[in-house]
């Protein structure tokens, strides 16, 4: 066929920037089944990019290669783990607030309170309710999502946006998922009360690729909400306008970072930026940006309907509120726990997680691919980002994997550590071939820990520098497992 009569889905415009429509055009036309290098050629002329750009992006992603690669998990609880949960999902706890709602059939017109409380406070002041909270990101850097917000709101700028991160990479992790598909209105509820508070009108949900259904469901709720008046122009009689469109994300672990997620979202291979500035200060399109996880936004209506107090009224001194986790593994049923900040990890697991037969748990591997592992010497340790960091193996975005007693530990740490290296964006050397360095010198321990310190050291982002964590934590609470298998320290 030639160029000029291949059809080019409509609208391609639909982003601020022409390169903005890149990666939703690029998913079209994996839909339609064309990726035919003609086909490339046509898409670069018409959205004006260089068909370097096109082919680059379109290589980049694991989505739109030929032959998509997924992870061949050699561990059985990490295979169990790597299956993504459907409804209905199973959801627990103490002291539920974030997932309160979650699975209860209710429409837009019974959410909005804390969108309501906010427009009858200036944008200074739900700033500041953030701040008195003590609500922190949950995705797992943990920053305080207030200082994010004023960060935001104090940069000048005509053009402002918030993005709710739903890329949820995290092995285990589901929760986004969960919370997304069961209570998506408290979600946009929460993104409207920050777009409110630092002065956007346009917001985005970035949504994992694996997540298939998930953008239809949060697209019926955004028309929803927009009929009922809580989105769209002069919100509830306001002057406040406010859209938000879902974003298909197209894979790559490392896009779950805030820059990597806007260069995405901007029709660019999605790698890692140059921080500062800082994404609050020129983020999407160079515009202030907030970039807020699914749970964090869900916590947001919480604290302005009931105050700030109510919020931290739980929780410890540094980490207020409540945690959402996700328990999967060697388990009976994956399941989500909504429990106070504080409580011990071994009451969690006595009152909500079932291992099959009865098994003793061994460890718990949290914090994602760039987390550890915790002995169950360490199960008395609270629930919190200070408290988890201490002992080596961070909260993270609250996924946590169960490993038996019949789990081969350093099968885990060999499975983490090809995970790492095929999923570095391959940006800078140090990680790009350090991560490769540790599959391949696995079983010479000396060799592993001081490539461990370069990546540390050297990598350009989170992801490189945190990328043998999980391996050095599994050899320094399991490394007298490895049955003669790797040579340790003399």
């Amino acid at each position: 066929m030639p160029i000029s009569s291949v059809p080019v889905p409509e609208p391609v415009h639909r982003f601020s920037e022409r390169s903005g429509s890149l990666i939703p055009t690029l998913w079209r036309r994996k839909q339609q089944g064309d990726f035919s290098a003609e086909q490339m050629t046509f898409l670069a002329r018409s959205l004006g990019l260089p068909e370097a750009r096109v082919c680059s992006v379109s290589s980049y992603y694991p989505a739109f290669r030929a032959n998509e690669e997924l992870t061949d998990w050699a561990s059985p609880p990490l295979k169990n783990a790597s299956i993504i949960p459907r409804a209905p999902y199973v959801f627990v706890g103490s002291e539920r607030r974030v997932t309160a709602r979650c699975g209860i059939e209710s429409d837009a017109e019974t959410r909005y309170a804390g969108l309501c409380s906010a427009l009858s406070r200036s944008p200074e002041q739900v700033c500041s309710m953030i701040v008195e909270s003590g609500l922190r990101g949950r995705g797992g850097a943990g920053f305080p999502t207030g200082l994010k917000w004023q960060s935001a709101k104090n940069t000048p700028s005509d053009e402002r946006f918030v993005i709710c991160n739903a890329a949820e990479g995290d092995l285990g992790a589901f929760m986004d998922l969960a919370i997304l598909e069961s209570d998506v209105y408290s979600i946009l509820e929460g993104m409207a009360i920050a777009a409110y508070a630092i002065g956007a009108r346009k917001g985005y949900v970035y949504i994992r690729e694996e997540y298939h259904g998930t953008p239809s469901v949060v697209t019926d709720a955004i028309v929803q909400a927009g009929a009922k008046g809580f989105l769209g122009k002069r919100i509830l009689g306001s002057d406040f306008d406010f859209e938000v469109e879902v974003f298909r994300a197209a894979g790559m672990y490392v896009c779950g970072e805030e820059t990597a997620l806007i260069n995405s979202m901007e029709g660019r291979t999605g790698r890692p930026r140059m921080r500062p500035p800082f994404p609050t200060q020129a983020g999407l399109w160079g515009k202030p940006t907030v970039v807020n996880n699914v749970k964090t936004l869900g916590q947001v209506a919480f604290i302005l309907r009931e105050g700030p107090a109510a919020f931290s009224s739980v929780g410890t001194e540094k980490s207020r509120g409540t945690a959402v986790l996700s328990f999967s593994g060697n388990v009976v049923e994956p399941v989500i726990v909504e429990v106070p900040m504080g409580v011990a990890i071994e009451e969690v697991l006595r009152e909500f997680v079932k291992v099959p037969g009865g098994k003793r748990i061994k460890a718990l591997q949290t914090g994602g691919p760039l987390g550890g592992v915790i002995p169950a010497k360490l199960f008395g340790t609270p629930v919190s980002y200070e408290a988890m960091s201490a002992i080596g193996s961070p909260l993270g975005s609250g996924g946590m994997i169960v490993l038996d007693e019949n789990t081969d530990m350093l099968e885990v740490a060999c499975d983490f550590a090809r995970f790492a290296a095929a999923e570095s964006c391959g940006h800078c050397a140090p990680c790009r071939l350090g991560t490769a360095e540790i599959v391949r010198s696995f079983e010479d321990r000396p060799r592993v820990e001081a490539v461990a310190e370069t990546l540390r050291t050297a990598s350009f982002c989170a992801f490189g520098q945190s990328a043998a964590n999980l391996t050095l934590s599994i050899l320094r609470h399991f490394g007298d497992e490895d049955g003669g298998r790797s040579r340790s320290n003399r």
